[in-house]
């Protein structure tokens, strides 16, 4: 499967270290801090997965699972921590 892995988090630190763990796992990997910034990658296309962390806001997520459903985009909510997070993003694609 060939994409783009997109991460959208509250926490520079956090997403940091996902983008580590994703891009280690073989992965390309992009962060984002903002949802706009996201969308705007999202609508450039070739994302296979979204991953939203637990400090995305509610109104944020919401949207953000309205257009991954519209736009048939792949989307996991991690609640985890970094090391559960590459098993459940392979749990996603699989």
């Amino acid at each position: 499967m060939t994409g783009i892995i997109l991460f959208l988090g509250s926490n520079p630190s956090i997403l940091a270290l996902a983008e580590y763990h994703i891009s280690r796992a073989g992965y390309q990997a992009e962060g984002f801090l903002e949802e706009d910034a996201v969308i705007q990658r999202l609508n450039a296309g070739g994302v296979m997965l979204l991953i939203l962390g637990p400090g995305v806001e509610d109104d944020a997520r919401v949207h953000m699972r309205t257009y991954c459903h519209e736009h048939a985009i792949k989307l996991l909510e991690h609640y985890g921590g970094p090391g559960a997070l590459l098993e459940s993003v392979e749990t996603v694609l699989n």
